[in-house]
């Protein structure tokens, strides 16, 4: 299920448990956590002109066509730097390094949603994305049952 990851530099974000995408087998929170981060995250990169367009995913935790259609749009429209594969892994270590010029879905996702969430533009430095990302757990577009476990996470921290 969804829990919270910790940089090297003490930055907060969440993360997925386990990978996420057709013929996985993922929590419903993580996927909760995907499909909320992806309808928020394509509404601002539709904005923005970087997808044609945003999709609204009904939060059931089931990762199914939809979801793959909209992580699939959303992972090309960062121009190779996310690995276009329908999938969402797990943060680990450094999330620079995760391979040459690319970086993690998650930890996309979670920039756009918090760009999408104050308007600052794509220099947001991480600090800004973990404080916003933590607010997430107040978000009323999120299920009710994943901001319980985003909140518990925040009170466990």
């Amino acid at each position: 299920m969804a829990v919270l990851y910790r940089t090297s530099t003490g930055i907060d974000s969440y993360n997925v448990e386990s990978r996420v995408g057709i013929g996985l087998r993922a929590s419903r929170l993580d996927v909760k956590l995907v499909q909320f981060l992806l309808t928020k995250a394509t509404r601002w990169t539709a904005q923005e002109g970087l997808t044609k367009q945003s999709y609204v995913l009904q939060q059931d935790g089931i990762f199914g066509p939809n979801t793959r259609k909209a992580l699939l749009a959303f992972q090309n429209a960062w121009d190779g730097k996310l690995l276009a594969d329908g999938m969402v892994s797990p943060m680990r270590g450094n999330t620079t390094r995760w391979a040459p010029d690319r970086v993690w879905s998650i930890a996309a996702l979670q920039k756009c949603y918090a760009m999408g969430e104050s308007g600052v533009g794509t220099n947001m430095p991480s600090f800004m994305v973990s404080e916003i990302m933590r607010r997430a757990c107040f978000d009323p577009e999120a299920a009710p049952d994943l901001r319980s476990h985003l909140a518990a996470i925040q009170a466990s921290a």
